[in-house]
């Protein structure tokens, strides 16, 4: 239409001209006429369209900001720019839908405890979560795009995710992944399919499971020792009963010499299965700790009366020194009585005659520090790390002639941890050991 009114405007003119001059100069004045106009319009019009081209190559670079002002076109040029904007509008819209997705995705991924590795159908990895970069070492922006052989250098791991590649099966293993370290690890390495049946990735879920190895081999190792404890007093009971059956009830001295080491017996399976309780009972459940704490000095003076006469028996020196002003620890006096009665036992049993047994306790900052000294024989220092743990013994005839379940430190630990409190243990053989409580105290 504008092109049309220009070309009207110029044969107008030159009609004008034409009536003044003649056809010839009007008709020349007419055509340079529409000439410029044209020119001007293509001039317009191609201005126009460069803003428009630029517009539309930046939304194509990422910038979804860019946009063209409609009001500055006419017609077709107009319309083109509005759709313009229209479509960067969306794409932005869709954008922010896709990166809000991705970081979620990525959240759930890194708080996972367990690590994971995908990878694409040529083994090269696609994405990785926080916990494994903890886990191996790495950083998901160095390794993304490295075959998984160049990222864990394990080849046990990049045969599990061939063999997942190549038949689309899900395979599970356990193996120690970094050399040098006991840690054990469960790999399960599962296929990414697209519409149910191409495999294109792999996704490896790597599980520290050492914790729970060690778990599982406590556990076996403590119903073997349970199971060995009882059959020995069990196996001994039963032993002299048949004896006293086959016809030793007959000799009165024989037989009040067995019955005594039935006795015996008996009542050590009766300790250790009131140990075990207890044990049982401490392991079992979080201890509510009391806001009236025990009265330290008082715990100790019942100890010493308690246990004087079995240290008096083997002439051991059994003394205590507790301040006056010592506050109270938030800790039941059943608990606290039971803590030193197997630390005040324990070092009375292995100390020889004409030893010293020492309970002493001071305010170490926001605890009480209770110390039990002996000059007793001592533990080596590579048992001294594993004095606590349940059946544990340096000198397993001893402590069982002593009457010991092996129990003992182990109660104490567990009832120190379940009030906030902790226990260590300090010794040179030959000359003794000191066992270290620390409990806290209101306040």
């Amino acid at each position: 239409m504008t092109a049309a009114f220009s070309l009207g405007t110029g044969l107008g003119a030159g009609l004008v001209v034409y009536l003044l001059l003649g056809w010839w100069p009007a008709l020349l004045a007419g055509v340079l006429a529409s000439a410029l106009a044209c020119q001007w319009l293509a001039e317009r019009y191609r201005t126009a369209l460069q803003q428009v081209v630029q517009v539309a190559g930046e939304i194509a670079a990422g910038n979804m900001e860019a946009r063209a002002n409609p009001a500055s076109f006419s017609g077709e040029l107009a319309a083109l720019a509005t759709a313009l904007g229209e479509i960067a509008q969306r794409q932005r819209a869709a954008l922010r839908d896709l990166v809000r997705e991705r970081d979620t995705v990525q959240a759930i991924l890194n708080s996972m405890s367990e690590g994971l590795v995908a990878v694409d159908q040529v083994s090269r990895v696609i994405v990785v979560n926080a916990a494994a970069e903890d886990m191996f070492g790495i950083a998901q922006e160095a390794v993304c795009g490295r075959y998984i052989l160049e990222v864990v250098r394990h080849t046990g791991l990049d045969a599990c995710v061939t063999k997942v590649l190549e038949t689309g099966e899900a395979v599970a293993e356990e193996m120690a992944l970094f050399p040098g370290q006991p840690n054990s690890y469960r790999l399960q390495v599962s296929p990414i399919k697209q519409d149910g049946e191409r495999v294109v990735g792999a996704v490896i879920m790597v599980q520290d499971v050492t914790a729970l190895r060690q778990l599982e081999k406590m556990r076996t190792e403590f119903v073997a020792n349970v199971s060995h404890e009882l059959r020995t007093p069990l196996t001994s009971i039963k032993g002299f009963v048949e004896t006293l059956l086959d016809g030793a009830v007959e000799n009165v001295e024989v037989s009040r010499r067995f019955l005594e080491i039935i006795l015996a017996e008996t009542e050590r399976l009766q300790k250790l299965i009131e140990d075990l309780f207890t044990l049982s009972w401490l392991e079992s459940r979080r201890l509510e700790v009391p806001e009236e704490g025990a009265d330290v000095g008082v715990a100790v003076g019942r100890i010493v009366e308690l246990l004087g006469p079995q240290a008096e028996a083997k002439e051991i020196g059994l003394a205590m020194e507790i301040p006056p002003d010592l506050p109270p620890v938030r800790m039941s006096p059943q608990f606290l009585h039971q803590v030193l009665v197997n630390l005040v036992d324990n070092a009375i049993n292995y100390t020889l005659p004409g030893g010293r047994v020492k309970i002493a306790a001071a305010v170490c900052g926001h605890e009480v520090k209770l110390e039990v000294q002996d000059t007793g024989i001592g533990i080596p220092p590579e048992d001294q790390a594993r004095v606590f743990e349940r059946f544990y013994r340096i000198d397993k005839a001893r402590s069982r002639a002593l009457g010991g379940t092996g129990l003992g430190l182990a109660i104490v630990k567990h009832i120190l941890e379940n009030h906030g409190g902790r226990v260590s243990v300090a010794s040179v053989p030959g000359e003794g050991s000191t066992f270290t409580c620390f409990i806290p105290f209101p306040g």
